[in-house]
């Protein structure tokens, strides 16, 4: 969804993923970055990507509404 996202609004995949980030945060009141440093600090992960920390806490449902709710124009980074 974040590739669609870029392509519709010819954006770079990095600004696609900031965009993202902050649509998740918003709609979660949360702080996603955060949030993955503690767990990879937790579990003595050196490296993680966002879709695999979510889809390791169980987020991916929540991940797939922010990223429509950005698709659908629901936030412009």
């Amino acid at each position: 969804m974040v590739r669609e996202y870029v392509a519709r609004n010819g954006f770079t995949y990095q600004q696609g993923w900031r965009d993202f980030r902050i649509a998740f945060n918003i709609a979660y009141r949360t702080n996603i970055t955060l949030l993955m440093e503690h767990h990879k600090a937790k579990h003595g992960v050196k490296s993680l990507t966002m879709p695999e920390y979510l889809a390791h806490i169980g987020q991916l449902e929540d991940t797939l509404r922010a990223a429509d709710k950005m698709l659908n124009g629901g936030c412009a980074g």
